[in-house]
């Protein structure tokens, strides 16, 4: 498997995805809580 350096940075480069991947280091999350929690719409992150 190879890793790509760029994409990693690329991913954590926006604040949103850390906000994400922060919420969920405690488990799953559906769409609509992740959207109440960080109060934005979950169309900001759907392609995150």
């Amino acid at each position: 498997m190879s890793i790509d350096i760029v994409s990693i940075f690329k991913a954590l480069a926006d604040e949103n995805r850390i906000r994400i991947l922060n919420i969920l280091r405690n488990g799953e999350l559906c769409g609509c809580d992740i959207e109440a929690v960080l109060g934005i719409k979950q169309s900001k992150f759907q392609g995150t």
